[in-house]
C-alpha cells in the first residue's frame, strides 16, 4: 500500500537520520573510546564517564538505529512498520535501555561537573561519585528497558496491538526520567554559570592592572554558550519523543507510526551529537585527535 505524502516524507527523513546515526555516530563514539584508551593523560574519572556515555551511544547507533533503518526502508517499499513477539520485545529493551542510559549519563556528567567546580568535595569523593553515576545510570537504564519489554508492544512496534495494562505506567516512568534529566542539566549549568561568573568578576578586576593580558575569552560566556547549546540539543533530540509519548498516554495524539518513527530517529540522532558536544570539541580531546598527534599540547 503506497504511503501518503506526509508519511513518505517522514519515512525518507527518518531513513536518512538512521543511516547517518549508524555510520557517523558509531565512528565518533568509537573514536572517543579509542582516544581515552590510547592517551594516558585522558584516563581520568570524568573522562571515564564520557567513555560510559560513548558506550551507550554506540549501542544506540549500532542496534536500534540500524534496525529501524531497515524497518523504514521496508515501509517505503509498501510494507507496514510492524514487529511483534520476541523481535518487538528485543527492540523495546535495546531501544529504551540504551536511550535511558544515555540521557541518565548526560545528566550525571553535568551534575558531576557542577559538583566538581564548587571545590567542596575531596578527590576520593569525586572518584566515588564518578563510579556511582556510571553504575546507577546503567542499572536504571537497563531496568527501564526490561520494564518496557515486559509492558509489551507500543508505538515503536506497531499501531494495531492493544496496549497492556502496565504500558501507561512504563510510559509515565520514561517521561518522568526524561524531564528529570533535563531539569538536572538545567540546574547544573545554573550552578556552573554562577560560579564561573563570580570567577570572571575577579579576573576582570585583575585585568585592570598595568601589563595584564586583556584579550581572552570570558569563561562565564563560554559556560553559558555550552549550557544553552546542551539544553537546545536536548529539547530537539529527546523531548519530541518524550512529549509524543506523554500525548499518546493521555489520548491527545493519534498512534501514527511514521510520526513516531521520526521522533525515535531524532532520539537516536542524539547519540551522534553527544560525542561532539561533550567530548571531541573539548580542548583536551581536540588536541589529541589522531590526525593532530604532531600538535599535542599539554593539559593544564
Amino acid at each position: 500500500m503506497p504511503l501518503s505524502t506526509g508519511d513518505a516524507t517522514f519515512a525518507v527523513i527518518s531513513a536518512i537520520v538512521y543511516i547517518t546515526t549508524t555510520v557517523v555516530g558509531t565512528s565518533e563514539n568509537v573514536l572517543v573510546c579509542y582516544m581515552v584508551y590510547a592517551n594516558k593523560p585522558l584516563r581520568t574519572g570524568p573522562n571515564y564517564q564520557l567513555v560510559s556515555l560513548a558506550l551507550s551511544d554506540i549501542i544506540v547507533c549500532l542496534i536500534p538505529s540500524s534496525m529501524r533503518f531497515i524497518l523504514t526502508l521496508e515501509s517505503l517499499c509498501g510494507r507496514k512498520i510492524s514487529i511483534t513477539g520476541m523481535t518487538c520485545e528485543f527492540q523495546l529493551f535495546i531501544l529504551y535501555a540504551s536511550l535511558c542510559t544515555t540521557v541518565l549519563m548526560s545528566a550525571s556528567i553535568n551534575i558531576n561537573r557542577a559538583i566538581s567546580v564548587t571545590n567542596k568535595t575531596s578527590l576520593s569523593t569525586k572518584r566515588n561519585l564518578n563510579i556511582a553515576f556510571i553504575i546507577v545510570s546503567w542499572i536504571v537504564g537497563n531496568a527501564y528497558g526490561v520494564f518496557k519489554a515486559i509492558a509489551g508492544e507500543d508505538i515503536t512496534c506497531n499501531t494495531f496491538q492493544p496496549l497492556s495494562p502496565i504500558s501507561p505506567l512504563a510510559t509515565k516512568t520514561g517521561v518522568g526520567v526524561s524531564f528529570i534529566c533535563f531539569l538536572s542539566i538545567f540546574a547544573s549549568y545554573i550552578v556552573l554559570y554562577r560560579i564561573t561568573h563570580k570567577h570572571e568578576l575577579a579576573v576582570a578586576a585583575s585585568l585592570q592592572c598595568p601589563g595584564s593580558q586583556r584579550r581572552r575569552k570570558p569563561l562565564d560566556i563560554a559556560t553559558l554558550t555550552t549550557g544553552v547549546l546542551l539544553l537546545a540539543f536536548y529539547l530537539i533530540s529527546y523531548m519530541p519523543f518524550t512529549i509524543l509519548s506523554l500525548l499518546l498516554d493521555v489520548g491527545l495524539a493519534d498512534r501514527g507510526i511514521h510520526c513516531a518513527n521520526f521522533v525515535v530517529s531524532l532520539a537516536c540522532f542524539g547519540s551522534l551529537i553527544n560525542p561532539l558536544i561533550y567530548t571531541l570539541n573539548s580542548n583536551q580531546f581536540n588536541a589529541r585527535l589522531p590526525w593532530k598527534k604532531n600538535a599535542v599540547t599539554p593539559i593544564v
